[in-house]
């Protein structure tokens, strides 16, 4: 099975769209100035832990707060491949 995304993929996002954990989101990072595309693991009031199988996650860079999440994935363009998240609201709106 093929990953869903891989490093230099280019996606598109729904900016400020709900989002629940299983989700692929763009994220700011908590401390450095940049975006990290990411699952969502599990939303515990104001933080996101943040998943990643073969990579850094949050359990490296620290939890993110909601706010700094952009929004889910919904395409990878690269691939022409949409993707499908959770339709629950999970993240507290």
């Amino acid at each position: 099975m093929t990953p869903v995304l891989e490093d230099g993929d280019v996606v598109l996002l729904a900016r400020g769209a709900p989002f629940a954990v299983g989700d692929i989101v763009v994220s700011r990072h908590p401390s450095r100035s940049t975006e990290v595309v990411k699952y969502v693991g599990a939303i515990e009031g104001r933080f996101v832990r943040l998943d990643s199988p073969h990579g850094t996650d949050s359990r490296q860079f620290g939890r993110p707060t909601l706010d700094l999440v952009v929004g889910p994935v919904t395409c990878n363009l690269t691939r022409r491949r949409l993707i499908t998240g959770s339709t629950s609201n999970d993240n507290g709106e």
